[in-house]
């Protein structure tokens, strides 16, 4: 217990350092907003206004999320998002469908509703690829707040930004998560 509290204090402390000295491109890449105009197109509707962009080819410590509002094009949040720490220590290169793998998953998911559970306000999710991510709901997955790099699986970021995600995204936002 003593080795698994010592890691998260070290991975707190790189992350406020890498976090502080990142200064990744604010706004996505074309190749995660084509990936995501792909799969988006192939649903047949939509009815809420705001994105989750989530962009795994990027390191933990980097801001690889975007909140995007659809009409005006805005961009409302660019923060960090964790990932599961049996994915991987720097990016999520390991990704499973698999209840009870503990691992982060990608693809489309599909936000629903929102709730208080055990880290606060925090909102479940539907995956959408059959094969891909579509056990999301049944293996928890969900958006909730986190101030380490890593999770069991959902998507941990601070809470001023979850508490935003959760408001302006419940109730199907599409949320895009990218990896090679």
């Amino acid at each position: 217990m003593q080795g698994k509290k010592r890691m998260f204090e070290i991975g707190a402390i790189l992350f406020l350092l890498l976090g502080i000295i990142s200064f990744w491109p604010p706004e996505p890449s074309e190749e995660l907003l084509t990936s995501f105009t792909t799969k988006k197109n192939q649903r047949s509707s939509n009815s809420n206004r705001y994105h989750i962009l989530i962009d795994y080819t990027k390191p933990v410590f980097m801001r690889r999320l975007w909140l995007i509002d659809s009409e005006s094009g805005e961009t409302i949040c660019h923060s960090h998002v964790s990932h599961a720490w049996r994915s991987g220590v720097l990016y999520a290169s390991n990704l499973s469908n698999q209840p009870q793998s503990f691992l982060s998953s990608a693809g489309l998911f599909e936000a629903q509703e929102k709730y208080y559970g055990k880290f606060g306000k925090s909102m479940r999710l539907v995956g959408i690829e059959e094969g891909i991510n579509h056990k999301a709901r049944t293996r928890a997955i969900v958006f909730h707040k986190n101030y380490f790099f890593w999770t069991y699986g959902c998507f941990g970021t601070w809470q001023t930004v979850n508490d935003k995600i959760v408001e302006l995204a419940n109730n199907n936002a599409l949320i895009y998560v990218h990896c090679e």
